[in-house]
């Protein structure tokens, strides 16, 4: 058996006695690669813009009215 960095350490016994040219069942772990946010463009972009700031004052407000009641 040829050692692939790809296969775990733990498949070893179980691929330890097979030939080359032998068929196995294959157990196979896909993680997909995580998804980047287009970018956007034009007004939809300056609307994101104004949604980001209204958050970063909404938060700021709330701690003042938890300060008054």
């Amino acid at each position: 058996m040829i050692s692939n960095a790809k296969i775990s350490p733990a498949f070893e016994p179980f691929l330890a006695e097979s030939g080359p040219n032998d068929k196995r069942d294959a157990i196979v772990i896909y993680s997909a690669p995580t998804e980047e946010k287009p970018s956007v463009r034009g007004r939809l972009h300056e609307l994101t813009e104004r949604l980001d700031c209204v958050k970063v004052r909404t938060a700021a407000q709330e701690l003042v009215q938890a300060a008054l009641f």
